[in-house]
């Protein structure tokens, strides 16, 4: 039976004196019925609480164990406005009496009905029928606990007599008994909970007893009502109670609060140091019987705080510094489970706090002014000022109603049958509630309460709008409307959930409702299959653009939308995987429209809207006259409508229409005539000149780029617009120069086209005697950077840059030096603009067309840094979905450039160059040399690792690239490390490699990176007797000719070549190419591959890699394959697997040769 009186009364019209009148019954007589030595029950407040048909509730707390009295009785006075009910439990002899006769026992208790008859006659003329105004209710209503803090806060002293009991003996071999803490809430422990061992002990038998502590009564003197409630009745178990178990219950039963339950309550003057003792002895553990004993740790900080909680109610916060909870008992203490500590708290608190602590929860705003106004100014030491709220009357509030669509989904029969639904629900200030939820609505800001009147009446209004389409939900009382019922996709489901939206949506939206549908309410989807542009010129040679869709006849601007939802990392991700029919849901229009977009148009429309800018003064978003090419892709092969930019269209039109023959006076200069695709490249560059513009030739290695610009600069020499500057001028490299590739050419296919050769310094008197009847100019990027104002003084007809991709970096004396040229047109010519970052096609486009990728800063923004390294360390999902989205800007990007472009491939082109055959020579460590590469990748390892770890992946990117590169050198021989005396894997394989090549008749390129590994293959060759020759950096231009030259003619059978110098020179010659070791950029592999590839003669060549397994040089194929991926996004318009390098990567550049050999 509780140990709190309760009351349900009706309001009545002077609460206080009817509080004044039930205490005085209850002080006089229940203290007499119940025949305690307590002189007092305790005081009586009004007291609110929730739930239906409850006005108000009275409650008495009494001052004394509840277990140590004799009998109870409980007066309940409850019902409703019209018919009151009063009633009487009674404890004594188990009877129940009420008035009116609800449930009534013939044998009617004495002891309780003349104290019902006085309590009926003290409160029943004050009860009134009902209360008007429930907002006044509230200033004389306190909660449950509100009342308890309000009873601590008008006692004069804590009082108390219970009798000190000394500390019981410990008896840990034969005790029978543990007590544990139960975990509570508020970061405190209320209580303790008893376990008894089982036979076992600890390890596998306990159960926790008693259900009722009553019941331990008998156990410590007292005695008890049923016998048959007494756990330690039958098995003897009473006697397996050692004397050490029934002092401690006898200490713990006079120390604490006992309330019904399992549970004893940690509260009183004297438990704090019982719960010491009992720890000090080993009985008291944290939380489970599985835990150590507490162990006592040194005092810590107690801090308390009024919070908020979640229902926005307050209460009173206890926490611990350092960690752990409170046990809220004198003297205060702390447990910490995880460390089975337990201690003293630092502060010193009064009783009253602790008791004011345990009921500080869920209390109202009203119950904290009730408090501080009856409080008088009274404060505990120790506890922090009540928070000083403030109740604000806001009147009455119109809400926002939201209309709810949805579709309910139910599988019968195999088919997926549903109900289309349309209900309401009305935010008043944030707060959303339902029309049935009462008729006032509470908003918080912080100590403000703002209490507000619904609407009611609006909201029948409201209810009313959305029912006039559908039907009451048979059996519901909510205010659900039945829009349709069936199979989903069915065509009169489908019909009648769309003529419900069209006809309700638009209104309800445009008169300020909001809309919420679920992904299956199918009402107001709309596909976007077009889109329409209006294009109006603005300022400084910009247009402001607009896009649109039809949506149910009205034309909706989705160029907002648009330009956020490819903004999206995982809509770009999912644009890249090019499922055929896929679609994505764009955000509702204002009408309550969902625009359906396929991933074909998103892929389309991606490059222009990558280039639009935001224009703040005007809410416009606006493009460039350059971004024709990405608006004319964006509306090809669709029915999108164009309004305005006719200029863009007609540029755009004007590009794509290339001249059918070359014009005669070239023709007639040649002496052997071009390809039909070198031809067409000429006139496309032409097409591209007349309009202002330059070009990147991008065509495939072995397609005659040489020639097809060559002809180019001839043409450009006959225009009437070079009259005066006809002089073109190229550029290349030292080594490309000496090969005399140009030169032979110009030579080989016209007549008489004059080129003037300034190879140095030495030659720049030339180009200050050109007369403007010589064709063109060629020389070298260091003459050019050397000799810059000089060929600054000359406007050029047209530059062409061979091996353009050297112009990548736009901060090398290279680019700049280009970039300040003036000519009509300039001319980027490489297989391979973009080698390893996508920022390499920024510099190389902006020479050709500037402003084409808009400034570098912007650029470098919007499309991703390709790095060796990863900034990312997340999961390997996000990992993917992150990959996938710059691989899809890479696509766009591919698609903004193409315009200015041209890259075709031989197989595009029917052109048949020689066969090759790939092999991958795996090589195996000696013992001596796997020693090497073991001593230094464990040290190199390590400190990886440790530079990871202070600084991060991304800023110890160059550290970690210079421990792989000494690992690869070791790869290679271990000489390159300064290891001597160790032999070299790699050089015995070369020399099998070598000795079967020649003996065929083959001859041999051999490629590596290092310079210093070309110059020990030199000598190892010579000391074998094999003659070579070599090409590397350092080298003159002449020397380089000279090697070449050697190894064409058959002098020599083996040509040695540094990787990054086999650019430019022609050796088909070649049967054969042995790449010494993997480099990270595939495209330079390429190129010398390329080198052997340079015509259609028959024959076959032959590619050997070499690789020694399971090393560094696997990841470093695997990086490779991850950038080439990258170029061939933007070169093909296609991407694959692939991204940069993660930490899991780089643990496996370092993973021990061991590990491999363990797994074979």
């Amino acid at each position: 039976m509780s140990n709190i009186l309760e009351s349900w009364l009706l309001t009545p019209s002077d609460p206080m004196e009817v509080l004044n009148r039930l205490n005085t019954v209850l002080d006089n007589d229940l203290a007499g019925v119940l025949q305690t030595s307590s002189p007092s029950i305790g005081r009586m407040y009004w007291t609110q609480q929730r739930g239906f048909g409850t006005l108000m509730q009275v409650q008495i707390h009494p001052a004394y164990p509840r277990h140590l009295a004799e009998r109870e009785v409980e007066v309940c006075v409850e019902g409703n406005a019209s018919q009151p009910r009063l009633s009487v439990s009674c404890d004594v002899c188990g009877h129940q009496y009420g008035i009116p006769s609800g449930y009534e026992i013939p044998r009617a208790c004495d002891h309780g009905k003349w104290l019902l008859i006085k309590a009926v006659q003290a409160v029943r003329g004050d009860v009134a029928p009902h209360l008007a105004d429930p907002r006044q209710l509230r200033k004389v209503l306190l909660s449950k606990n509100a009342a308890s803090i309000l009873q601590v806060l008008e006692r004069d002293t804590a009082s108390s007599t219970k009798k000190t009991i000394e500390q019981p003996s410990s008896d840990r071999d034969t005790a029978e008994l543990t007590f544990i803490l139960a975990a509570g809430n508020r970061g405190m422990r209320h209580s303790l909970e008893l376990v008894q061992n089982g036979t076992d002990g600890y390890r596998r038998s306990y159960r926790s007893v008693p259900q009722n502590w009553s019941s331990f009564l008998p156990v410590i003197g007292g005695r008890m009502n049923n016998h048959s409630d007494d756990p330690f009745h039958s098995d003897g178990v009473r006697q397996r109670l050692s004397q050490s178990d029934i002092d401690w219950l006898k200490q713990v039963f006079m120390a604490a609060g006992l309330p019904e339950s399992s549970h004893i309550l940690v509260r009183g003057t004297r438990i704090g140091t019982t719960l010491l003792q009992m720890a000090e002895a080993g009985k008291l553990r944290a939380s489970s019987i599985r835990d150590e004993p507490l162990r006592q740790s040194e005092p810590r900080q107690l801090m308390l705080a009024w919070q908020r909680d979640p229902s926005l109610r307050w209460q009173l916060v206890m926490s611990v510094e350092g960690g752990g909870d409170v046990i809220p008992c004198i003297p205060p203490l702390f447990v910490q489970s995880d460390t089975g500590e337990i201690g003293l708290l630092a502060d010193s608190l009064a009783p009253e706090v602790l008791d004011v602590v345990t009921f500080a929860a869920g209390l109202s705003d009203e119950d904290l002014i009730t408090l501080r106004q009856r409080a008088n100014g009274r404060q505990i030491t120790g506890l922090p000022n009540l928070p000083e709220v403030e109740v604000i009357d806001g009147g009455v509030l119109r809400p926002v109603p939201t209309l709810l669509l949805d579709w309910r989904s139910q599988y019968a029969r195999g088919s997926q049958q549903g109900t289309a639904l349309a209900d309401v629900d009305f935010d008043y200030d944030g707060t959303k509630v339902r029309h049935t939820d009462g008729k006032e609505i509470s908003v918080i800001d912080g100590l403000k309460r703002i209490d507000y009147q619904r609407d009611l009446t609006y909201e029948a209004e409201c209810v009313q709008q959305i029912r006039p389409r559908g039907k009451a939900k048979k059996g519901d009382n909510t205010l659900q409307v039945v829009v349709a019922q069936g199979e989903a996709d069915a065509d009169k489901v489908v019909k009648q959930v769309r003529e419900y939206h069209k006809a309700v949506v638009p209104t309800l939206k445009e008169a300020g409702w909001r809309l919420q549908m679920s992904d299956g309410w199918q009402g107001g989807i709309v596909p976007v299959t077009d889109l329409d542009y209006t294009i109006k010129p603005a300022a400084g040679g910009t247009y402001d653009i607009n896009v649109s869709a039809d949506v149910e006849g009205t034309a909706h601007s989705m160029v907002h939308d648009l330009v956020g939802f490819l903004g999206r990392r995982d809509v770009l991700a999912a644009i890249l995987e090019n499922q055929p029919g896929k679609t994505f849901e764009l955000p509702a229009t204002q009408e309550g429209y969902r625009p359906i977009i396929t991933r074909d148009l998103l892929a389309k429309i991606l490059p222009l809207f990558t280039l639009l800018t935001h224009e703040d003064k005007t809410n416009t978003y606006r493009m460039r006259t350059i971004d024709f090419g990405a608006l004319d892709a964006a509306t090809r092969d669709t029915d999108s409508r164009l309004d305005g930019g006719e200029d863009l269209a007609k540029l755009a039109t004007s590009l794509s229409v290339i001249p059918e023959n070359l014009p005669q006076s070239t023709l007639t200069a040649m002496t052997i005539p071009p390809w039909q695709h070198q031809a067409r490249g000429a006139l496309w560059c032409g097409v591209r000149r007349k309009h202002g513009f330059g070009a990147i030739i991008g065509d495939e290695y072995a397609t005659g780029k040489t020639l097809q610009s060559l002809v180019t600069l001839h043409t450009a020499w006959c225009e009437p617009e070079a009259e005066n500057h006809r002089v073109s001028l190229i550029i290349v490299s030292k080594t490309l120069y000496y090969e005399r590739r140009w030169q032979e050419d110009a030579d080989k296919f016209f007549h008489d086209m004059r080129l003037v050769e300034v190879p140095n310094s030495k030659g720049m008197d030339k180009i200050e005697a050109l007369e403007g009847t010589e064709h063109a100019v060629i020389t070298t990027y260091d003459t050019l950077v050397r000799n810059l104002n000089r060929f600054l003084a000359r406007q050029w007809n047209v530059i062409a840059c061979d091996e353009g991709h050297k112009l990548g970096n736009s901060l090398s004396t290279f680019t700049k030096a280009v970039g300040a040229l003036q000519a009509r047109q300039k001319l980027i010519i490489t297989g391979s603009a973009m080698q390893n970052s996508a920022r390499e096609m920024w510099s190389v486009m902006t020479l050709a067309v500037p402003g084409l990728l808009r400034e570098k800063a912007w650029f470098n923004r919007t499309f991703p840094k390709n790095k060796l390294l990863s900034d990312e360390t997340t999961d390997s999902t996000r990992q993917s979905e992150i990959t996938q989205a710059n691989r899809a800007k890479l696509v766009a990007l591919g698609k903004l450039i193409s315009p200015f472009y041209l890259r075709r491939l031989n197989a595009e082109l029917g052109r048949s160059l020689p066969t090759v055959t790939e092999v991958r020579h795996s090589v195996v460590f000696g013992k001596e040399q796997a020693a090497v590469y073991e001593s230094i990748r464990a040290l190199q390892h390590a400190e990886v690792r440790k530079a990871i770890a202070e600084s991060g992946l991304a800023k110890s990117h160059l550290f970690v690239l210079e421990a792989i590169e000494r690992l690869r050198q070791i790869c290679d021989h271990p000489q390159l490390v300064n290891v001597k005396g160790v032999a070299s894997a790699k050089l015995e394989a070369l020399n099998e490699i070598c000795t079967e090549l020649l003996s065929e008749g083959k001859r041999i390129v051999i490629t590596s990176h290092f310079t210093n590994m070309l110059k020990i293959l030199e000598q190892h060759l010579e000391e074998t007797g094999i003659s070579s020759v070599r090409i590397s950096g350092g080298m003159s231009g002449p020397a380089r000719k000279k090697s070449s030259e050697k190894f064409r003619s058959g002098e020599v059978s083996i040509i040695l070549i540094q990787l990054s110098m086999a650019e430019g020179i022609e050796l088909p010659e070649g049967d054969a190419i042995v790449l010494f070791e993997p480099w990270w950029n595939a495209k330079k592999e390429e190129q010398a591959i390329a080198r052997l590839r340079r015509d259609e003669r028959d024959k076959h060549v032959t590619i050997l890699r070499l690789v020694v397994s399971n090393s560094v040089e696997e990841g470093v194929l695997k990086i490779a394959a991850k950038k080439l991926a990258d170029i061939e996004a933007v070169h093909e318009g296609h991407a694959s697997a692939g991204g940069t390098l993660t930490l899991d990567d780089i643990e496996e550049f370092f993973r021990p040769l061991s590990d491999f050999i363990d797994e074979d």
